[in-house]
Formats: C-alpha cells, structure tokens, sequence
C-alpha cells in the first residue's frame, strides 16, 4: 500500500509540471524523471532549489512501483511534503509575454 502512495506522489507532482508546460507551451519528453522536467520551466532556478526533492521523489517513485521496494511510511510522509512544495511553486509560473 505504501508503494502505491509513493507512485501516486511522483504522478502527481509529474502530472502537475507536465500540465503547467502545456499550459505554457513547452513540449516536454515521455519521462517520470522529476528533475528532467523542472529544468523545463522557464523559472530555472526552480530546478536547483529542488534538485535533491525532485531525485528523492523520483526515486522513490520509481523504485516503489517497478523494482517492488517498500518505502518506509516515513520516506512517503518526507516525499509528500517535497511534491507539496514543488507543485505550489510550479504553480505560480506564469506565461510569458
């Protein structure tokens, strides 16, 4: 179960920069690499500040749900609180002129 939360998280943090490139215009890859799309996004400062965040959710996403690790309860709780921040500051990102 815990597996399948931490999955969850990295999608949403995925899905949500992946929406706000739409939104802005920017094609991004096919990847669940979080750091990968971060330095997508016009504010780059976005992917150094949440640099460890973005491998840390990344990772624990993506072990969690294809090579069957079970996080600890601990490392989710620490993982939602990153995608949290990361998503409210991808949100703030706006169109360009």
């Amino acid at each position: 179960m815990i597996g399948a939360v931490a999955f969850h998280i990295l999608q949403y943090v995925e899905k949500s920069i992946k929406s706000k490139l739409l939104d802005i215009g920017i094609e991004y890859p096919r990847t669940h690499d979080i750091g990968r799309l971060l330095k997508l996004l016009p504010d780059n400062g976005l992917s150094v500040k949440y640099k460890w965040h973005a491998t840390a959710l990344t990772s624990l996403g993506m072990s969690s749900r294809y090579d069957d690790t079970r996080p600890r309860a601990m490392d989710v709780n620490d993982a939602l609180a990153f995608a949290k921040d990361i998503v409210a500051e991808v949100s703030k990102i706006r169109r360009g002129p």
